[in-house]
């Protein structure tokens, strides 16, 4: 980000019936503090931007990473993630 901010976080998947229903998204400062692991069910929503939520963030490098941790079987997908 050019400058502090509270922004939306919403990332996007394509669906399946393969998806996992625990996906794990972490959120990163540009200081590398974690500000929070959100969960979401990708078996469902598919194609839709879904909001995780809003957190500060410093001005610089702040990351949303999907953590490709599934269950046997079942796989995680990374489409795009919005931050407006």
């Amino acid at each position: 980000l050019a400058a502090a901010g509270t922004p939306a976080v919403a990332p996007r998947w394509t669906g399946g019936g393969n998806r996992a229903t625990a996906a794990a998204y972490a959120v990163v400062s540009a200081a590398g503090d974690t500000l929070a692991t959100v969960t979401v069910n990708q078996t469902a929503n598919g194609g839709r931007w879904q909001q995780l939520g809003r957190w500060s963030f410093p001005a610089g490098w702040n990351r949303v990473a999907l953590l490709r941790r599934a269950p046997s079987g079942a796989v995680v997908v990374a489409d795009a993630v919005r931050v407006r």
